[in-house]
């Protein structure tokens, strides 16, 4: 869906007292030009208003709509609304396909620069050169037309818009829960119409923009993208402001210099003359660093916590909350069932300009971390999506591999991606990406299932609930088949846990063991005895016997003369043991990730089919 403003510089006709006409490039209104504007402006009176939300069709075309389109270009047509003398409104579509390609060289639109704290984006020269902006009450199809020269473009916004706001129809659905930014409509745009102003009437009965026209939402509904959500930029860059207050032109941290070397002649000056001796005093000169400081950290800001990890606090704070909201249609065995509502922390990923290849679902595991697969960036054959580049091998002693820039700069998704990691890729066996091997049902890293999912699909969740916590056990990770497979996240809270902060709580309290039903054999001596040993008394007290009391105690084994029959015993022993600490520490476990004492196995178990890492997302918010 194509809903960003494109701001459009005019050439502004001058008549000098000569008669001469001169030409003068269109930029910022002056805070007197700003002002006259908001006195005339919304005054003239629309002669058919729609009484409610439904739309209703103009008597007549006004003075302050235009046209406008790429030469050459059969689609992408959108209306214009004047805003001042010299600056029009309109949609992006005029100058951009939905694919993020200029329409005029059908070339890919180069990424914004988040380091220089970019946030609107420049249409390039050639691009303009070819825009024509119609003076008339029809489309450009019609003769007799009047063309608008055009000096500059720019498209508000568009460096921190979403990835989903960028889609088609379909997409807008997220607009819902986006309050501030979007008001919906009953339809009333036709098929790839966009631009169209939306006007309400205010308390002094003047007429104000309040949005302009995006896509249709569904077959009955619209979507209009509100004039508040721009409304800063649009005071910063064209000088259209609210009020007559428009804020401080950008030469303003030029001053302070100005001022300090008028304050210190001053101070030097100054004796017993108490005149002098009061202007250092004076609120003018206090308030210039007051003014300056918070300009500094603006553009050069303190990051507290490195690439977006969260600090403890946040992350006990996650712990809270984490997992609380219900699902609402929950499986009670192994078999998947189809949600009926889609949940706010899933949303799906992909590369752009791939046909749909490669998507999956990300999961949001804390305010600004995602987890999806990482066939999302990757091909089967490790090689990037986006370029069909081989991934370069890992440095000694890494064990997750960075995504590279220009790779997540081709993202689409729901936020802007600062940072993106493949957990645990570096100590990733080979055979995990190309081999076929037999699946076993008891592995430290997968679980299996019966299959459920489609060919290509991966990254979907695999919930538990642990406590009363919706729990993420394991992501989708394809399969063969006969069997769906999915990754234990059990087997990278370590990588997790270092990488974003999102951990568990490694020091929580443990309960003391309950009553074994098993004595612990004493430590086997070396040596052979005539008789067996006495067990080793119990460290604690036998329960009083009681109708409830757990059955007597099975006697120990009694130790073999031969060492191979007692080892055999002794290693049945820990095993059983093993086996029981391992149930009581997941009956017990009341955290937001299920932790497994064995997270990779020893090469000897056999490895499964999968083609599948877990890919980490740090974003801004």
């Amino acid at each position: 869906m194509k809903i960003h403003m494109v701001v459009l510089y005019l050439y502004l006709l001058i008549i000098g007292a000569n008669g001469e006409a001169k030409k003068k490039s269109g930029g910022r209104l002056t805070p007197e030009e700003n002002k006259e504007r908001l006195e005339t402006c919304g005054t003239t009176a629309i002669d058919t208003p729609s009484s409610n939300s439904t739309s209703a069709d103009l008597n007549g075309f006004p003075d302050w709509l235009s046209w406008a389109i790429t030469r050459n270009q059969n689609s992408g047509a959108a209306l214009t609304t004047m805003i001042s003398p010299r600056h029009f409104l309109t949609s992006s579509q005029v100058v951009m396909h939905d694919n993020t390609t200029w329409r005029w060289s059908s070339r890919e639109v180069r990424s914004c620069s988040h380091e220089l704290g970019q946030v609107n984006l420049e249409v390039p020269k050639k691009v303009l050169k070819n825009l024509e902006l119609f003076k008339i009450e029809c489309p450009p199809t019609c003769e007799n037309t009047s063309v608008i020269p055009v000096t500059r473009a720019v498209i508000l916004n568009y460096c921190y818009t979403t990835s989903r706001m960028w889609q088609w129809s379909q997409a807008v659905m997220v607009l819902k829960n986006r309050a501030g930014k979007f008001y919906k409509f009953p339809r009333y745009n036709e098929d790839g119409e966009r631009g169209s102003p939306v006007m309400k009437k205010g308390r002094q009965g003047e007429w104000n923009l309040v949005g302009l026209g995006a896509q249709n939402i569904s077959e009955s509904e619209t979507g209009v993208l509100r004039m508040s959500w721009v409304a800063d930029e649009l005071c910063h860059e064209v000088g259209v402001c609210s009020d007559s207050k428009p804020p401080p032109p950008p030469p303003k941290p030029t001053e302070p210099p100005r001022v300090e070397t008028t304050t210190t002649p001053t101070t030097k000056k100054a004796g017993p003359p108490r005149t002098r001796t009061k202007k250092p005093e004076a609120p003018p000169v206090n308030e210039v660093p007051t003014t300056v400081k918070p300009i500094t950290p603006a553009t050069k800001p303190k990051p507290t916590v490195a690439a977006g990890k969260l600090t403890k606090a946040e992350n006990l704070r996650r712990l809270l909350t984490c997992g609380k909201t219900p699902i609402d249609t929950p499986s009670d065995n192994s078999t998947s069932v189809e949600i009926k509502k889609w949940p706010d922390w899933a949303w799906g990923a992909r590369t752009r300009n791939q046909s749909g290849a490669g998507s999956a679902l990300t999961t949001m595991i804390s305010p600004r971390h995602f987890l999806t697969s990482s066939q999302v960036v990757m091909h089967d054959n490790t090689t990037w999506r986006w370029n069909s580049e081989r991934v370069k091998k890992c440095k000694t002693g890494r064990v997750n591999l960075k995504v590279p820039r220009e790779v997540l700069d081709n993202l689409v998704f729901k936020y802007l991606i600062s940072r993106a990691v493949i957990l645990d890729y570096c100590k990733m066996d080979e055979r995990m990406w190309n081999a076929t091997q037999g699946l076993t049902g008891d592995h430290t890293k997968f679980l299996i299932f019966n299959r459920y999912h489609e060919d290509g699909q991966r990254g979907g969740q695999i919930m538990d609930n642990v406590n009363g916590r919706w729990t993420l056990v394991g992501l989708g990770a394809g399969g063969t088949s006969e069997k769906s497979v999915a990754f234990r996240i059990s087997a990278l809270q370590e990588s997790l846990c270092e990488e974003t902060g999102v951990c568990w709580l490694k020091d929580v309290p443990k309960l003391p063991p309950p009553q074994t039903t098993e004595l612990i054999p004493k430590e086997l001596s070396t040596t052979s005895s005539k008789t067996p040993e006495a067990p080793s008394p119990s460290p604690t007290p036998p329960p009083e016997s009681s109708p409830e009391a757990p059955p007597p105690r099975v006697a120990p084994p009694a130790r073999r003369r031969e060492d191979e029959e007692t080892d055999e015993d002794y290693e049945m022993y820990l095993k059983r043991k093993k086996e029981k600490e391992e149930a009581e520490m997941y009956e017990n476990e009341d955290t937001d990730i299920l932790i497994s004492k064995d997270f990779f196995d020893d090469g000897t178990r056999p490895q499964l089919w999968i083609t599948l890492s877990i890919i980490a997302f740090l974003v801004f918010l």
